[in-house]
């Protein structure tokens, strides 16, 4: 018998031609949970929905970031096997309870908490799947028996960081994350630039600073290592300065964001404004629920 998984997307202002493939890849696999944080197209989104009767719409009327809206997913998701966490521009490319059941009869080191599906071919000795330290939270697949032991995403990381955060909590509580070797998924991080006529994906001046942030709290936890810390800032960091040639914004949501995290103040949502602002980018409303 197959599993059942039901399906959480996180949205803010999705495109909705690219949400719509979000939606159509997964519409005849699982049901359906869509969270959305304040978008201002939500008419759009309550369109769209309309068109896959499996779906369900959470409004929580403010952007209160990805933790905080996959959080009130998880509570609707009740009597599934698997919970499928996806971003509202993921399209995956597999079936989740094929995964699962795939993943069942060939890894038997442990049990399995939590399952990500690949966006690159991984070649490792012709295995299915292998071990996998910091999936991203789109692509996830978690077992539903975890959440309701009260496994629940860290809403005070506002974005990135929960990709670290929760694998590490399902690993210390005694079960595998792994990954599969196959593409199973596809999507874009950050945004793209053309540079020597390569596509890079870099990461605009708001989201360095959460990612300093909240980075530097990961390591004060002990749930990152220092040499991680370092090469995420670097690359990051490098990328942005190359391609949008503003050290002014680099210097000042790195050094707000070491200074955030390490006395663990709350997300400074001001000046996440400022920056957008600053780069002619819309951030909307975004206040974080304490």
């Amino acid at each position: 018998m197959q599993p059942c998984i039901k399906s959480v997307i996180v949205t803010f202002n999705p495109e909705i031609s690219l949400f719509e493939l979000c939606l159509a890849s997964v519409a005849n696999l699982c049901e359906i949970i869509v969270v959305d944080n304040g978008s201002s197209n939500v008419d759009d989104i309550r369109q769209l929905l309309r068109r896959f009767p499996n779906s369900r719409l959470i409004e929580l009327g403010a952007n209160y970031g990805v933790s905080v809206a996959a959080n009130a997913g998880i509570e609707k998701a009740k009597g599934a096997d698997w919970v499928l966490f996806l971003d509202q521009d993921t399209i995956v490319l597999c079936d989740p309870a094929e995964v699962v059941d795939l993943a069942r009869r060939s890894y038997t080191k442990k049990d399995v908490g939590l399952i990500s599906l690949s966006k690159k071919l991984r070649h490792g000795h012709g295995q299915i799947f292998f071990e996998h330290d910091f999936p991203n939270f789109t692509g996830s697949l978690v077992r539903n028996e975890l959440l309701e032991r009260g496994l629940r995403f860290d809403e005070s990381f506002f974005l990135d960081a929960g990709d670290i955060d929760f694998p590490w909590r399902v690993w210390q509580m005694g079960y595998a994350v792994i990954a599969t070797s196959r593409i199973c998924r596809d999507q874009q991080h950050g945004i793209e630039a053309q540079i020597l006529g390569m596509r890079i994906e870099y990461h605009p001046a708001w989201r360095l600073y959460l990612r300093r942030k909240d980075t530097t709290r990961l390591l004060i936890r002990k749930e990152i290592s220092f040499v991680l810390w370092a090469v995420i800032f670097v690359h990051d960091l490098a990328r942005y300065l190359v391609i949008r040639r503003r050290p002014d914004l680099a210097f000042l949501s790195t050094v707000q964001g070491f200074i955030d995290g390490a006395f663990g103040r709350r997300t400074n949502l001001h000046l996440m404004r400022l920056l957008a602002k600053a780069e002619n980018k819309f951030l909307g409303d975004v206040r974080v629920k304490y």
